[in-house]
């Protein structure tokens, strides 16, 4: 237990079993920017450190203490500065104030490289829509999902289309709607049109018996956020939920769409699906491309090679192919896992995100959390070395479920899974 007492931090070790006991391990004194409150910490299983992070009414600013978890024997003692050592026992404590300015206390910006997260929006009555990123006008347009209803209990899926400006940071429902109502599908933005082309989803329904049933929808249906119109293109051979699309361009303009995996539903029954579908917009057509052994994958284009990377994803007969990054290649159809793996993390890529940083030339991955008590971490991945770098860890619980890159401000936009915020 950490706690704030006469301008110093103290620290408790707090016993419930066999029977309750305080007992005080060590204190700091002489707190950068006479640290009065404590509003977060977060501890860093790696590498044994913890960090706390508190607030100073007096500069306005929160200050990010960073010490050893497992420093903590032998008896209290006092430290009298506050960027050298404070020493507990025979062990050396690192202070460090990072001084950062943080006008909303409850945005987190903490991140082990510099990295930083801002909460811009909250959706917290939609869960699991279709999302795709324009890039032209630099807007999100979050098509369909679930909602609950109140008066019920039952959750049930709709054909709402919404619109964040991500420049302006404003949401709006638009004015038009899909012609069914769906959950769990994918939008992807065909920039050779400037259209958007919704695949597939879930629609839940519930019978004269209240029970729900849950059909997977076969239907492409067009959509033009310009002329604000809808248009029923083809059809798939198979209903399709749960899966993840990708556009991959050209030099010629005539770029296609690529549909990885994904669960057929039919009667609540679920038959899991591991083919690779080409879908041409111009010419309205399907054709199949491949087999991938797993459902609910992320996939993200890289425009150095042409490749697309399927990240993450679930598999009904590979325990392990969440951590798998595969390199699918458009021309030949091929798929190739990468040596890199992902770390531990529950979930298929319905918890994780992925988007193409043509800063870094990485392509970066946000994973879901491997247990309640851990935060979201982003990783970098390099295409061409195979290279999987740790760039944070957010104080945000939030999983990451959509990203995409904002080339006017030169930042990621994340829709996380949970609580839905932007």
């Amino acid at each position: 237990v950490a706690t704030i007492n006469a301008g110093k931090l103290e620290f408790y070790n707090y016993t419930t079993y066999p029977s309750v006991s305080i007992e005080k391990i060590t204190e700091i004194d002489n707190l950068p920017g006479n640290i009065n409150k404590i509003i977060g910490f977060h501890q860093d299983k790696d590498s044994n450190n913890t960090y706390i992070i508190g607030y100073s009414s007096t500069t306005n600013k929160n200050y990010v203490i960073e010490f050893c978890t497992n420093c903590f024997t032998g008896s209290p003692t006092t430290s009298s500065t506050t960027s050298s050592s404070s020493s507990s026992g025979s062990s050396d404590q690192t202070i460090t104030s990072l001084n950062l300015d943080i006008a909303n206390l409850q945005t987190p910006k903490y991140c082990t490289s510099g990295e930083s997260l801002t909460a811009k929006f909250h959706l917290s009555d939609i869960q699991r829509p279709s999302v795709a990123w324009n890039d032209k006008n630099k807007k999100m347009y979050i098509i369909g999902g679930l909602t609950s209803n109140p008066n019920t209990g039952y959750t049930s899926s709709t054909n709402i289309i919404r619109e964040y400006d991500s420049n302006n940071n404003t949401l709006v429902n638009k004015a038009e709607s899909l012609p069914h109502e769906t959950a769990w599908g994918s939008a992807t933005f065909f920039s050779d049109n400037n259209k958007i082309y919704i695949v597939g989803g879930r629609q839940y329904t519930t019978n004269s018996s209240d029970t729900k049933n849950q059909d997977s929808k076969t239907t492409i249906t067009e959509y033009d956020p310009t002329n604000k119109t809808l248009t029923t293109k083809n059809n798939l051979a198979q209903g399709r939920s749960q899966h993840s699309s990708v556009y991959v361009p050209n030099a010629s303009g005539t770029g296609k769409i690529y549909i990885f995996g994904g669960v057929n539903i039919s009667n609540n029954t679920a038959t899991y699906l591991n083919s690779i579908i080409e879908y041409d917009p111009i010419s309205n057509s399907l054709t199949n491309k491949g087999t991938l052994s797993k459902f609910d994958p992320q996939t993200v284009y890289c425009p150095t090679n042409g490749k697309v990377y399927v990240i993450g994803g679930e598999s009904t007969t590979n325990t392990n192919s969440s951590k798998e990054i595969i390199e699918y290649n458009p021309q030949t159809g091929s798929t190739t896992i990468k040596t890199s793996k992902l770390p531990d993390i529950t979930g298929g890529g319905t918890g994780l995100s992925t988007y193409w940083n043509p800063i870094l030339q990485r392509i970066i991955i946000g994973t879901v959390r491997k247990a309640s008590s851990e935060n979201p971490r982003f990783f970098a991945y390099n295409p061409v070395t195979d290279q999987l770098t740790e760039l944070c860890q957010s104080l945000y619980y939030h999983d990451p479920s959509y990203a995409f890159w904002n080339s006017d401000k030169n930042v990621g936009v994340i829709l996380t899974g949970s609580n839905y915020y932007i």
